[in-house]
């Protein structure tokens, strides 16, 4: 199981640059982290433990902070790694704009921090930051997309 570690001052830096808050937030703090995402928090992940397991249900959105993150996919004995992601990488984007079914498998390749946003939190960003909302929508279609061709 991951562990909850505290938010510092860079956790706020990323989710400003990587959630494209600045419209909202002149300077976005540790304090706003708090506020925002109540029901949110960064986790540590040692070296090999999973994240999200393909198949399983869930919509909360994952940034990486520290380390790095496999995504492999399967189809049917076969397994592909569709992408490794480092700090400021996104992930769960698809579950959470479509059915809530994950479509890939997430590990950490090596002891890492990850935001995990949850569903919940995250719903009023999208219902009023647009650019955020078209940011992840077209991030799910090109990994949906160059899903399909890896298989």
């Amino acid at each position: 199981m991951a562990v909850r570690l505290d938010v510092d001052a860079g956790v706020a830096d990323l989710l400003n640059r990587v959630l494209r808050l600045e419209g909202f937030f002149p300077e976005f703090t540790i304090e706003h982290v708090v506020k925002f995402f109540s029901r949110s928090g960064l986790f540590a992940y040692t070296r090999d433990q999973l994240v999200v397991l393909q198949g399983e249900t869930g919509r909360d959105l994952y940034i990486v902070y520290t380390g790095r993150v496999s995504i492999r996919k399967m189809s049917g004995s076969i397994t592909t790694t569709v992408k490794t992601l480092g700090p400021g990488g996104i992930f769960g984007e698809i579950a959470l704009l479509g059915d809530g079914l994950r479509t890939a498998t997430v590990t950490a390749l090596e002891d890492s921090k990850i935001f995990r946003i949850s569903a919940a939190d995250l719903q009023y960003l999208l219902a009023y930051n647009k650019e955020l909302s078209a940011h992840l929508k077209t991030l799910a279609i090109e990994r949906l997309d160059s899903g399909a061709r890896a298989s």
